[in-house]
């Protein structure tokens, strides 16, 4: 059943009109950039709803490394203002949820050869298939995978970056994409003067270890400075606290002590205005000739809107930008928003014994300014709506990348000039060497994203982000956006996919379910393995660890109900009666728990794989029984469905007691 794209009130219409006439139908719609939300309407007893989703993304390499990344669990969503998109959705730590949800297999397809593929999230298997390809899986081992997000990091065998133009031609439509590398190896006698402006998150979503992580970055950074490098330090929360109000200072030990100080006798607490700082951060007086950076600090628990991404984009002539995440909470689509309007790049520490390693990785990129005073120039060739229209300071081992539309012929030459230090300098790049091929069909949606993204960053309608007024209004924004949208085929704020059966499936009122979101693993207090149950909805000793972990209802002690009689031995089991059923007496408050109902396909599947247990599941009630490291619960609201290799796995356990 093929989905089709329609504005967001007509593509509600549809469903709400097929859940009515009983036909099953499903509707995708955005909340938010990296969020989105699957309605599925009238699934049937019996029924397997699989639903299929293609996108397309450009991956930018960094120092030679590629990075692949899925985000799959739902952090704390409660920093929005209003007019912002309401993001709210279900999340849940419930092992129903975590376990057995999330399974991945990428393939990797290089001309060049694969050096080296590595998770830093995940455990992985890696198979070589051969010297340019390379099948990647989560390995099943891996019991809370779907509690994290998925990153995958791959380079080439030596960290070669492609520098080229790629060509699409779609009738009515040309289509480019243009890579320019920067010099390989810049001495520093060729990096500009640099100013760093660092604005520290210092709200009360940073207390804890993201606040000793910052400040340990903040040293970190420090510590790169040059003496003839300037830095200023801003301090954000409801309002925002400046080192210098009067323009940034010269690196010197004095300086650099005082700062530090600052930094470490800040507390965090308040609520959180990331807008406010930037400005106060763009509005300190520049000094002539440097090269201005800005690095914010902060777990993205903030309100930052389109004005935030509008503030970053219209100032990109005026500074760089980067994001830097912090914690196990920390909002990567905020994060990355607020990078990609400044087209720099997002930095994320999800767990804090990455921290030195990305501090580390954060300081070498932006130490090396390679090429500032951006200009494009084109020589020979017709090129229209380039994406982005501006372009900032280029930076050491992270190549320029430009999305475009051509007439006619691809010839010429497109030169990229800036200065290098205090000289002139530029990368001239053939376009008549594009390499022009039907299968690049996925440029056009490239382009049409990086428009949308330009728009709604920006605020501006016009390609080269030329606004009328103070801005577009925001009802000819929403209808750019949708037309884009509408001819390019994408999931926007304002267009949705929706499928629907021809058929009438029932005429039974259905039951509404809302599922949840995986809630993201707290990295901070990781339990033993096993101390997530799987479908019990409890998980001992963890909830009180983990302040804040939804769907746990507490330890093994919350299900105690009062002893109705003596233990009785079946199938080698010592089963004690309970209130509402029986319990094994092995039973181990680590156990892995699969809860089962007792109609179900599961339920059939267990007594087939386990006949000597006959007289255990025919036992009246709610059923606990062990196996050791794992336990199986026989309950009236368990789950109809599990992996049989997740069963054979259960019943290997020790059972004899």
């Amino acid at each position: 059943i093929r989905a089709r794209l329609g504005r967001k009130e007509e593509a509600r219409r549809t469903y709400d009109a097929a859940k009515r006439e009983g036909k099953t139908a499903t509707l995708l719609e955005q909340k938010d950039v990296g969020a989105f939300r699957m309605n599925v309407a009238n699934v049937l007893p019996g029924d397997k709803i699989k639903v299929e989703l293609k996108y397309t993304e450009l991956l930018i390499p960094t120092r030679g490394t590629y990075e692949f990344y899925f985000p799959n669990t739902a952090p704390v969503t409660a920093y929005t203002r209003s007019g912002d998109p309401d993001i709210r959705m279900p999340s849940s730590a419930s092992p129903e949820v975590t376990n057995y949800a999330l399974a991945m297999r990428v393939r990797i397809i290089s001309g060049a050869a694969i050096a080296k593929v590595e998770s830093p999230s995940h455990k992985i298997k890696v198979a070589h298939v051969r010297e340019g390809e390379a099948v990647v899986t989560i390995d099943p081992n891996d019991v809370t995978a779907s509690a994290r997000d998925f990153v995958l990091r791959y380079s080439m065998q030596g960290d070669d970056i492609g520098t080229g133009v790629m060509a699409y031609q779609a009738g009515d439509e040309n289509f480019f994409l243009l890579t320019a590398q920067p010099p390989r190896n810049v001495g520093m006698e060729r990096v500009p003067p640099r100013e760093y402006i660092f604005v520290l998150d210092v709200s009360g979503s940073m207390t804890g270890r993201p606040m000793d992580v910052s400040k340990q970055l903040m040293t970190d950074l420090f510590a790169g400075l040059r003496a003839n490098d300037r830095f200023n330090v801003v301090l954000f929360s409801g309002g925002s606290e400046v080192m210098s109000p009067s323009g940034s200072l010269l690196a010197t030990p004095d300086t650099l002590r005082r700062a530090l100080a600052i930094v470490k006798a800040s507390t965090a607490g308040g609520g959180t205005e990331l807008a406010q700082a930037l400005e106060v951060a763009y509005g300190l007086a520049k000094t002539e000739g440097m090269a201005r950076s800005i690095i914010v600090v902060t777990d993205g628990g903030i309100s930052a809107g389109g004005d935030v991404s509008r503030l970053v984009s219209s100032k990109l002539s005026q500074a760089n930008l980067f994001a830097f995440g912090i914690g196990s909470y920390v909002s990567v689509p905020v994060i990355e928003r607020i990078a990609r309007a400044g087209t720099g790049e997002p930095f994320i520490v999800a767990s804090m014994d990455q921290a030195e390693a990305q501090a580390k990785r954060l300081r070498e990129y932006i130490e090396r300014p390679v090429l500032t005073g951006i200009e494009l120039h084109a020589t020979g060739a017709d090129l229209y709506d380039l994406a982005p229209a501006k372009v900032p300071d280029l930076f050491a081992e992270r190549p320029i990348v430009i999305v475009g539309k051509y007439r006619g012929a691809l010839k010429g030459t497109l030169e990229i000039r800036g200065y290098s230090g205090q000289q002139p300098t530029s990368i001239s790049v053939d376009l008549s060497h594009a390499f022009v091929d039907p299968s690049l069909s996925s440029l056009p949606k490239l382009w049409a994203r990086r428009r949308i993204d330009s728009i709604e960053d920006t605020g501006c309608i016009d390609p080269d982000g030329k606004c009328s007024g103070d801005g577009d209004d925001m009802k000819a924004r929403q209808e750019a956006v949708t037309r884009i949208a509408l001819r390019y085929g994408l999931l926007t704020n304002y267009t949705s996919f929706v499928a629907v059966t021809e058929q009438v499936r029932t005429q039974v009122d259905a039951t509404r379910v809302n599922q949840p979101v995986p809630a993201r693993e707290v990295e901070a207090a990781k339990p033993a393995p096993y101390a997530y149950s799987s479908g019990y909805g409890f998980a001992p000793g963890v909830s009180e660890q983990i302040p804040g972990r939804m769907g746990l209802a507490g330890s093994l002690d919350a299900f105690k109900p009062a002893l109705t009689g003596a233990a009785i031995t079946l199938d080698g089991h010592v089963m004690l009666p309970t209130a509402d059923g029986w319990r094994d007496t092995a039973h181990r408050d680590t156990a892995h728990v699969l809860r089962i109902r007792r109609d179900s396909r599961a339920f059939e599947l267990l007594q087939k794989l386990a006949p000597m247990l006959a007289d255990v599941l025919a036992l009246p009630g709610r059923v606990l029984v062990s196996f050791g490291d794992y336990s199986i619960l026989i309950t009236p609201d368990g789950f109809s469905d599990y992996p049989e290799q997740t069963l054979i796995d259960a019943l290997r356990q020790p059972v004899l007691h």
